[in-house]
């Protein structure tokens, strides 16, 4: 039996949430470096929470300005294209609907984002198919979304990221949306009773989040809606996605095959250290367009 074939059991859950907490322990002082790094960013007027000292230019600003328009790529497209005329048609309509996905679900921003973080810590993206807003079941599309460090986990056991056992990340959604959409085991979940703004995990150290900078501190119990903490974790190994509660009993809630010979190391997290995104500074006034060749599929 395959590995994504076999149900992911319950000691495995508590396995796997253990092992989180000891990772998100190992990643506090990241966190907290980032932190400190961003509130010099912001400056001494940006909030209660900015820079302590008051300086007339902050170097960090000004040196993530300049990277960042060295390193970002506006209005990222594609080119489809074939050598057969009786495709080209095809193609033209392809690349008009990439392309009009491409802003709808706002990649230029998020890109920007996921460099934007490399600068401070690490980027990631988590990228994938999902459910499509007010069409559920019916229709799916593309998603890209960054992954913030106060929201990531790493295996920090790992020597790198092709031996990283799970990577995965915390994300919050409607309580109602969640019990609703039938893609979750909900049974004993309650809701999560905070806001994101102050991370009262015991296991991460109790640190503050990186909102609490523009937001302020503090629990916020009277929120109109009601919402739910999740883990979504990638293993490598069974070449699956799991769900487990943020909070709670350690059990899956939710488990996704991620089959298939192009799946990265990392699953649907891509991740962008600066190292890696050097090679896009000359593509800051030609933006990169990744070009696709459609063939015929054979009879």
């Amino acid at each position: 039996m395959a590995a994504a074939d076999k149900k992911f059991t319950r000691e495995q859950a508590g396995r796997l949430s253990k092992a989180i907490s000891w990772s998100r322990g190992r990643m506090k002082k990241m966190r907290e470096l980032q932190r400190k790094t961003v509130q010099e960013y912001v400056g001494f007027h940006y909030s209660d929470n900015g820079a302590e000292d008051r300086v007339p230019i902050s170097f960090i600003e000004l040196a993530v300005t300049i990277y960042e328009r060295l390193l970002s790529v506006d209005s990222p497209e594609v080119l489809v294209t074939s050598d057969h005329g009786s495709l080209k048609p095809v193609a033209m309509d392809l690349e008009l609907a990439v392309n009009k996905c491409a802003k709808a679900i706002e990649l230029e921003g998020e890109i920007q984002r996921w460099i934007k973080n490399s600068l401070f810590s690490i980027g990631v993206m988590k990228v994938g198919m999902d459910w499509a807003p007010d069409s559920w079941p019916s229709t799916m599309i593309p998603f890209a979304e960054v992954v913030d460090l106060d929201d990531l986990v790493l295996d920090m056991g790992a020597k790198s990221w092709r031996r990283m056992d799970y990577i995965g990340d915390r994300y919050r959604m409607r309580f109602d949306q969640f019990k609703d959409c039938g893609l979750y085991d909900t049974k004993d979940v309650a809701p999560t009773r905070r806001t994101m703004r102050n991370d009262g995990d015991q296991d991460d150290g109790n640190d503050e989040r990186l909102e609490a900078i523009g937001q302020g501190m503090g629990t916020d119990p009277d929120e109109y809606e009601e919402y739910v903490e999740l883990w979504d974790v990638y293993l490598p190994a069974e070449k699956k996605i799991v769900t487990l509660p943020y909070e709670g009993t350690s059990r899956v809630l939710r488990e996704v095959s991620r089959e298939g010979s192009r799946v990265r190391p990392t699953g649907p997290y891509a991740p962008e250290p600066l190292t890696t995104a050097a090679p896009a500074t000359q593509a800051a006034s030609h933006p990169r367009s990744r070009a696709i060749r459609i063939t015929p599929q054979p009879a």
